[in-house]
């Protein structure tokens, strides 16, 4: 419990949580060193703030960023490293794959847009160790079973912990 003093009285506060799937924190996590992140639509309003959460974040590394529109500019908002706008085809985002670059990929995508892109990456992934994430921010993957779906109040946090195929929770995210 917490004390505090409020007009000469002392209050007892008691901190509980009612979380029964609480974080992994520290003591549980993965790697030391940090993830290396690409992000696929990084133009639009769920890909910018991904990017901030990303540079906040010590054990994300952003490392690409895939926008036609801004291909060839630089990202302003991220201070980890310089990084310029590219435009990943899914053939680029395969290669990257391959070559082991990219730990984990998010697609930030509007709805029906990244089908081409997992399918590149799940073709790499059948004959090679490639262990990359990928998490689908659209709706596309929301209800495929064979994702995690990325909500920890209805799936076991060690669920998705687990899982190289992350679906978005939808506005919970």
């Amino acid at each position: 419990s917490i004390g505090s003093k409020r007009e000469g009285q002392q209050r007892q506060v008691h901190a509980a949580t009612t979380n029964p799937n609480s974080p992994l924190g520290k003591k549980n996590a993965s790697n030391d060193v940090p993830s290396r992140i690409g992000l696929i639509g990084a133009r639009g309003y769920t890909g910018q703030a991904l990017i901030d959460l990303l540079n906040e974040h010590p054990f994300m590394d952003l490392r690409h960023v895939s926008s036609r529109e801004l291909a060839g500019q630089e990202l302003q908002r991220y201070t980890k490293r310089k990084i310029i706008y590219e435009y990943l085809s899914p053939e680029n985002v395969a290669q990257l794959d391959k070559d082991g670059q990219v730990d984990c990929w998010v697609m930030a995508l509007p709805n029906g847009v990244c089908k081409p892109y997992i399918e590149a990456l799940n073709q790499v992934q059948k004959g090679s160790n490639s262990k990359s994430v990928i998490i689908d921010l659209s709706a596309d993957h929301r209800f495929d079973n064979s994702w995690a779906y990325g909500l920890p109040e209805l799936t076991k946090r060690s669920e998705i912990y687990q899982s190289t195929r992350i679906s978005n929770p939808g506005c919970y995210a």
